[in-house]
């Protein structure tokens, strides 16, 4: 395995520890520099509350009204989005309240001001979210999620999708597919969705939001989305030989350029192969064969079955397994 894997695997060992110490740290201690554990928990829940959007409300009917897939997907994010931003102030909100006494600080707000003084996301936040190794990041992540999909329902879908800020990443894929499959509906012989899978396209550049793309990048197909925030792990991406190569010593992951999601329908030939000329020897035919690595696609660190999203076929120039021992993969957090 390359020695970046050794980083990797030491660095995890040293979080693990930590999160040990702090879970068996005593709760009650008194602060010793004049704040008190209670105050800047206090001053942490303001600030949250400021963060948060108010009474969030969406027009469904000026852009989301379609009643196309990612039409009805945006929808549901919304819908779940709100119920994680409802749980974040109500939250914040009693914490003031039990602390001023005017309620009883129950265990599960008890829970909440024992993990925002660690810096941590309360379990009844992750309930209705996600995970996140500290609260600064969950609520970075809260506002960022919140802005795409205010922006998607007031200005219409975005010409790049954030990926990784979808609860269900899964349903996002799906909704392209069945989109592509519609959009060959009056064809001479019509596309089945059971019969449709996703293909993907590496662009030239990342995506950085608040500054225009390459207009090249953005290019798409009827159907087609353009995606990114993925990150790659074991592996970085060469943009001039547009394929995997080695990362560099200590260089752990790198941002993967923007992603053009597509879909082909099974049933018409297909090859990922470079085509070949004419009459050439057999030996130059396998040489100029593409070889590709099929990457999978996690939305946390943590591979499981659960957060595993999709798989991606990435050119590479050495052969599956030589990946595959690598342990490459795309990830939509690396925190």
């Amino acid at each position: 395995m390359h020695a970046n894997q050794d980083i990797t695997y030491r660095s995890r060992q040293a979080q693990d520890a930590l999160a040990t110490i702090l879970d068996i740290q005593p709760r009650g201690a008194a602060s010793t520099g004049g704040v008190t554990r209670e105050d800047k928990v206090l001053a942490m829940a303001d600030n949250y509350l400021k963060l948060l959007p108010n009474n969030w409300s969406v027009d469904r009917k000026l852009h989301l009204a379609d009643r196309q897939p990612l039409s009805i997907f945006a929808c549901q994010e919304i819908d779940r989005l709100s119920v994680t931003i409802r749980v974040v102030r109500k939250t914040c909100q009693d914490l003031k309240l039990a602390v001023a006494g005017t309620i009883i600080l129950t265990p599960a707000l008890q829970d909440a001001l024992d993990y925002l003084y660690d810096a941590r996301v309360p379990p009844q936040w992750v309930a209705v979210g996600w995970p996140s190794p500290n609260i600064s990041l969950w609520m970075n992540e809260v506002v960022r999620r919140y802005e795409q999909l205010n922006s998607w329902a007031t200005t219409g879908r975005p010409q790049v999708y954030w990926l990784p800020g979808f609860f269900n990443p899964q349903g996002f894929l799906t909704s392209v597919r069945q989109e592509i499959t519609r959009s060959h509906a009056n064809e001479a012989v019509p596309w089945a969705l059971d019969k449709v899978e996703a293909k993907t396209e590496v662009r030239s550049s990342e995506y950085r939001p608040g500054q225009d793309a390459k207009s090249e990048d953005l290019r798409c197909e009827k159907g087609e989305v353009v995606i990114y925030g993925l990150f790659l792990e074991g592996a970085m991406w060469d943009k001039t030989n547009k394929k995997l190569k080695d990362p560099l010593p200590g260089d752990l992951f790198r941002e993967l350029p923007m992603l053009l999601i597509s879909a082909y329908n099974k049933d018409a030939p297909q090859t990922n192969a470079a085509p070949v000329k004419a009459g050439a020897a057999a030996g130059k035919d396998k040489k100029t064969k593409q070889e590709y690595f099929r990457c999978p696609v996690y939305r946390y660190p943590t591979r499981t079955d659960i957060n595993w999203i999709f798989d991606v076929n990435l050119p590479v120039s050495e052969d599956d397994a030589y990946w595959r021992m690598r342990g490459v993969c795309l990830l939509g957090s690396i925190d």
